[in-house]
């Protein structure tokens, strides 16, 4: 396959037309996404503050007895479930509950495994739901909400499709150094950037800012670039010789 030359002045035309506003309205996004990762995680530092109290490792089955009061059948057997579970240490599990919490409140701040930290979140924030919040009820005349953790399902899943671990995260520098554990983080990896760059003939000042604003990125466009003109050079070097 081959690629017919485009004049840098077209090139830039297009971009001009095409890119900047896009390229900002795309960067303002992701640097709301951030802002809002990093506002969750300081929820979930404050959560974790709370659970690290002698008062909750204490009274840790105290809260899901309560929320079994008034429950339908099917609510109250599943937290009963978990009562019987968590019964048999009590103390463990109000630290395990505080570890992953304080994790969470790591992962969210500083955009580390930003995959497996929405995962966890995910199922933590469902299991508290559940069970210490019995689902948001009992309902009835006086139900004001159905929980808060319920909420907090939905922002992790959000913050997991937006890949906001890459923006003011450690994931931007670790997703491409993981390989085949790059999953656990959030952003492309260092072989899905040369699929992507690898192969084309263009030049790094091409690249719209919004693609090309990671440095890694640039550097490999800039590589490619570099490989393609010495493959140029010797091609007319070749037929200058032949002439």
């Amino acid at each position: 396959m081959s690629y017919k030359p485009v004049t840098p002045s077209l090139l830039n035309r297009t971009a001009q037309r095409s890119f900047p506003q896009n390229a900002s309205l795309s960067s303002w996004r992701l640097k709301g996404l951030a802002i809002l990762r990093i506002a969750f995680g300081c929820v979930w530092a404050i959560d974790a503050a709370f659970k690290w109290q002698p008062d909750f490792a204490n009274n840790f089955t105290d809260y899901l007895t309560k929320a079994m009061a008034g429950q339908p059948p099917i609510v109250a057997a599943w937290i009963g479930f978990w009562l019987h579970i968590v019964s048999i240490n009590p103390h463990l599990f109000a630290y395990l509950v505080a570890m992953g919490e304080t994790c969470l409140a790591v992962g969210l701040l500083f955009g580390i495994l930003s995959n497996l930290t929405c995962v966890v979140g995910i199922l933590l924030s469902f299991m508290i739901w559940s069970t210490a919040q019995g689902c948001g009820g009992p309902y009835g005349p006086g139900s004001t909400d159905i929980g808060v953790s319920i909420i907090y399902v939905l922002v992790f899943i959000g913050v997991f499709m937006s890949n906001a671990g890459l923006t003011f995260g450690i994931d931007r520098y670790l997703a491409s150094r993981l390989r085949r554990w790059s999953f656990l983080a959030s952003g492309p990896t260092r072989e899905q950037e040369r699929a992507i760059y690898g192969d084309h003939q263009i030049s790094v000042d091409y690249v719209p800012l919004f693609v090309a604003r990671d440095q890694q990125v640039r550097e490999l466009v800039s590589s490619a670039t570099t490989t393609t003109n010495s493959r140029l050079n010797a091609v007319k070097r070749q037929r200058l010789s032949r002439m």
